[in-house]
């Protein structure tokens, strides 16, 4: 996995299933929530993939499946909310994990206004 600016993850085929988790640091629980994956081909949808996600109270997680096209982006949406009385210190951090073994993290931070949002883009090509 190579990882580029704007949270995009070059990924190979070999790598897929993606795990990803969402763990909570400075809030009282993981209040985030995830969208089914989006595959877009030259950035036209042509298909979405549901995830399952399995929770805890601190974090979520969940698997990012292979996509039947050989070149695509598969966009996976996180929406992070913090309660009003978060600090400026409270984050969601993102941890992405290939089945090859490469790992990669992002964080969300506290936003103006809820959700702080995370688009996770894993380009296969």
């Amino acid at each position: 996995m190579k990882v580029r600016p704007g949270r995009i993850y070059e990924v190979k085929a070999s790598e897929f299933p993606i795990n990803v988790a969402v763990e909570a640091k400075g809030l009282p629980s993981c209040q985030a929530f995830v969208a089914d994956s989006v595959i877009t081909v030259g950035d036209i949808p042509v298909g979405t993939d549901s995830v399952t996600v399995t929770e805890s109270d601190l974090t979520k997680s969940y698997t990012v499946k292979k996509p039947s096209k050989q070149k695509c982006d598969v966009l996976s949406t996180i929406n992070g909310f913090f309660v009003s009385t978060a600090t400026a210190g409270a984050k969601y951090v993102v941890t992405i994990s290939t089945s090859t073994g490469d790992t990669a993290t992002t964080k969300m931070s506290v936003p103006v206004v809820n959700p702080s949002i995370a688009v996770l883009v894993f380009r296969l090509s």
